[in-house]
């Protein structure tokens, strides 16, 4: 059986590179409602194998899963299976193979999917399939990175034969710093190696990673709708922020004590806040607008979903167009802007969310393009405006702030037509 999951998982890889060219255009176009539907409900079927997967093979090895359940994992629905009696085994390699059980019998999914694409009978049934298994497949792999609690983790501390492994590292990490910093810390919890700070600190900085990854993928989403849109990334990045000082005050209570570090620890923050604070109002970073784009009878355009959430344009301006799906997709195009007064305009749902359904439009305020090219562009996709370049402050209050507070106001943003 090892030897048919590892030729179904290879298999799989095959046929995604075969067929790569239907596999991007899956992704960066948008599909029906009903595929996105039947994905989702695959993938969560999957991650409960995914489990099973895990306890299967704790109970084949001798030992039996202590709980199987639904959690919520860094704020997303997830299953999870119990494994901590894999402790009991006496071979470190039995608790890895535990730990890798749900990756292969996800990658066995995946393999699965990428095979039956080839016998699809529909071009939705089969893209599908390919954005199943791309999914699956990468659920493997970010599975199997070892900075956050997930399969590779579980493996290497087992491997190790150090439980807690994780925890205690970011607490050495955290002491390191702060023995830098603050000239004070508490004793390490591991063997004083160089190797299990370092697996500290980028645990530090891996989740870091992936957050702000999905942020500058979800954002621009999520803000496309407009004043409401960016009351909501709002509130998200200040989570984030807020979860980032409470990383840095987990840092300074390692370096407490009142009676050496006090004072050093108050001048460190102060100094650092200010820093920050004056470095970002020098840091230039390319001002960018996302917006939906249409090409109807009507001719293309930029979309926005209300008047409020439109900026200055000028005649002239480039607007660069991309594909939308799942993922962001390559240029395609270049246009600009025929004129700047924004008209409404009744588009299809997918010139401003990547997802068709059949009949479904919405009234939304179009800035109308002009270009060669716009006879050999889609009929919907993502419209990307270069505005120049800002510091943080000005980018950040514009793209957010000023858009947020006209929705809680009623009232049109500063610079807006």
């Amino acid at each position: 059986m090892v030897v048919v999951y590892t030729l179904i998982m290879f298999a799989g890889v095959v046929v995604l590179a075969a067929s790569s060219r239907d596999v991007w255009h899956a992704l960066t176009t948008p599909l029906p409602l009903s595929t996105y539907l039947a994905v989702i409900v695959a993938m969560m079927l999957s991650t409960m194998l995914h489990e099973m997967g895990h306890g299967a093979a704790l109970t084949a090895f001798g030992g039996k899963p202590r709980q199987i359940g639904f959690m919520l994992f860094y704020l997303t629905p997830a299953f999870f299976c119990d494994v901590s009696d894999g402790w009991r085994l006496n071979s470190k390699w039995k608790r890895v193979s535990i730990a890798l059980a749900g990756i292969v019998t996800q990658s066995v999914l995946a393999g699965t999917a990428s095979l039956l694409s080839l016998a699809a009978g529909t071009p939705e049934i089969r893209s599908g399939l390919l954005v199943y298994a791309v999914l699956g497949y990468t659920s493997g792999i970010i599975n199997l990175v070892p900075f956050v609690k997930l399969d590779g983790y579980i493996a290497l501390m087992s491997y190790l034969n150090i439980s807690h492994l994780r925890d205690k590292s970011l607490r050495d990490a955290r002491r390191m710093i702060s023995r830098v910093l603050f000239g004070h810390a508490t004793p390490y919890e591991l063997p004083p190696l160089r190797r299990f700070k370092a697996y500290g600190v980028l645990c530090m900085l891996f989740p870091a990673y992936l957050i702000i990854a999905a942020l500058s993928l979800w954002l621009d989403v999520i803000a496309k709708f407009g004043g409401w849109g960016a009351v909501i990334a709002l509130l998200i990045v200040a989570l984030v922020l807020g979860r980032a000082v409470a990383g840095y005050i987990n840092v300074v209570k390692e370096g407490w004590d009142p009676q050496r570090s006090k004072l050093r620890i108050v001048t460190v923050t102060v100094l650092l806040t200010a820093a920050t604070a004056v470095s970002a109002a020098y840091v230039q970073i390319p001002a960018t607008i996302e917006a939906g784009f249409v090409n109807d009878a009507s001719g293309p355009g930029v979309v926005f979903d209300d008047a409020d959430s439109v900026p200055a344009f000028r005649v002239g301006q480039v607007v660069e167009i991309y594909g939308s799906g799942l993922i962001g997709g390559r240029q395609i195009g270049t246009l600009s802007v025929e004129n700047a007064q924004a008209g409404t305009r009744s588009v299809p749902l997918d010139a401003i969310a990547p997802v068709t359904i059949d009949g479904a439009r919405l009234n939304a305020v179009v800035i109308p393009l002009k270009g060669q090219e716009a006879s050999l562009l889609p009929s919907s996709g993502t419209a990307r405006i270069h505005l120049g370049n800002e510091n943080p402050y000005q980018w950040f209050s514009e793209k957010y702030i000023q858009p947020a507070m006209a929705a809680i106001l009623g009232g049109p943003t500063t610079g807006q037509t």
